[in-house]
């Protein structure tokens, strides 16, 4: 066990033991291993942080409203641009994506509006502007990805993963509205090493200060740097928004994810391909050719699922959680290899938030009552299940592998005379998940 070194990672008021490498470290002289805390680095779920002033007051800056604001051209824009987005959802769906078509959900009758134009006391929907103080959403996690480092060609850093914020709709009393939960993944701008290493030093820094109003200061000083307004001038609007993501069955059936993108023609939120995930009106032995064709990189976790292969589009703007009656998951077909199958699917939206991860009740960060703390599911947390095709044991336990990469984030070089490119052993755990997009 030359050069393995102890790792405690705490979970809520679970202690846990994660054996890894120490980044950096020699046989002989190991490196001290990072304490990595993972409730208050990783997936920030806390009373004292989602019941804070700045999560409920008008306009705080971790409320659904504000950052809807700083996502669009202008502050101004903001009730043109939330408005906008709410009607994707209307009859008829305004575009075909990649030759799919989304179905038409409730339209402007679902509840999320019809709530907040109550609080508006808007009489119609086509005369109403929406106040954004009046989002009827609450905030149930503020989340740390530096899993999803992304890696260029020769070895260049794209940016250093993402910050998140996770909402669900709730009424003016603070009480959880069941079926909808939208999740807003912004890139963290990085273009070396030491930019990844700044990030991580400053969220790892959150583990050292107490829950608090210490601690929220220091938080919004890291959320504001990819959330505010600039934070990425290449980006549209000039926000570093990636994309926001919905997990929903309140505006219909089945139970669907979809992925919304940031304009740069309109400035506007559109519905987008759904990353990794083929339609499930796809054809299947399309889909399965494809698998086949690319299983050396699945297997890699380097593979990015085609819009088109072999002139069938498979890549649709929603993923629907149908069908199989142990939970959703991409059967085998004629994959040939069922490991290859399992990470297949497991990458897909409508994978990974059911039958392939054990995921029963769609969502990955649970819904939470007035003044209590979301819970989050046994792939994140820890969990063995069993394949849905094989029988065979899978274990998962996500927030460990993200605190393994954060350490090694932490481990990267700093100082004088950096280097621009990473080093061939830097972020293997990043470096596994191109491909994933959960």
């Amino acid at each position: 066990m030359s050069g393995v070194r102890e790792k405690r990672i705490f979970v809520g008021l679970t202690t846990w033991a994660l054996l890894a490498f120490g980044a950096g470290a020699s046989a002989q002289a190991p490196a001290p291993a990072p304490i990595i805390d993972i409730p208050r680095e990783l997936m920030i779920t806390g009373l004292s942080v989602v019941e804070d002033a700045r999560a409920k007051s008008p306009d705080g800056a971790w409320t659904f409203g504000h950052l809807i604001r700083k996502m669009a051209k202008s502050d101004s824009d903001g009730a043109a641009l939330i408005k906008a987005w709410l009607s994707t959802w209307n009859t008829p769906v305004p575009e075909n994506i990649n030759s799919f078509k989304p179905d038409p959900r409730s339209g402007t009758n679902n509840p999320i509006v019809q709530l907040w134009m109550k609080a508006d006391g808007a009489k119609n929907f086509a005369s109403w502007k929406p106040n954004l103080d009046h989002a009827p959403f609450h905030l149930l996690a503020i989340v740390y990805r530096p899993d999803l480092a992304r890696v260029g060609s020769g070895q260049t850093v794209l940016d250093a993963g993402e910050g998140r914020f996770v909402f669900e709709p709730a009424d003016q009393s603070g009480n959880a509205i069941f079926g909808f939960t939208a999740i807003f993944e912004y890139g963290l701008v990085a273009s070396r090493p030491a930019d990844i290493k700044r990030w991580a030093e400053q969220w790892h820094s959150l583990g050292s200060i107490q829950p608090g109003e210490n601690y929220n200061k220091a938080l919004q000083a890291i959320t504001e740097k990819f959330s505010g307004r600039n934070s990425d001038p290449k980006k549209p609007n000039g926000n570093s928004l990636d994309q926001i993501r919905t997990n929903e069955v309140m505006l219909g059936s089945p139970w669907q994810l979809r992925e919304f993108h940031l304009s740069k023609a309109t400035g506007f939120l559109n519905n987008a391909p759904v990353f990794q995930t083929p339609s499930t009106l796809a054809d299947r032995n399309a889909v399965d050719d494809y698998v086949n064709s690319d299983a050396a990189n699945i297997k890699k976790g380097v593979n990015i699922v085609p819009s088109v292969f072999h002139n069938k589009p498979l890549i649709g703007g929603t993923s629907d959680v149908v069908g199989n009656n142990s939970g959703f998951f991409w059967t085998k077909g004629k994959i040939a290899d069922n490991d290859v199958r399992h990470l297949f699917s497991k990458n897909t939206c409508n994978g990974c938030h059911n039958g392939e991860t054990g995921a029963s009740d769609f969502r990955h960060i649970k819904s939470r009552a007035k003044a209590e703390t979301a819970t989050v599911s046994g792939f994140l947390s820890g969990i063995e299940i069993k394949d849905p095709v094989s029988g065979a044991p899978r274990k998962f336990n996500d927030l460990l592998d993200r605190a393994q990469a954060l350490i090694q984030a932490l481990a990267l070089p700093s100082g004088a005379g950096l280097q621009e490119n990473l080093r061939a052993g830097d972020l293997s755990i990043a470096r596994s998940r191109q491909s994933r997009g959960d």
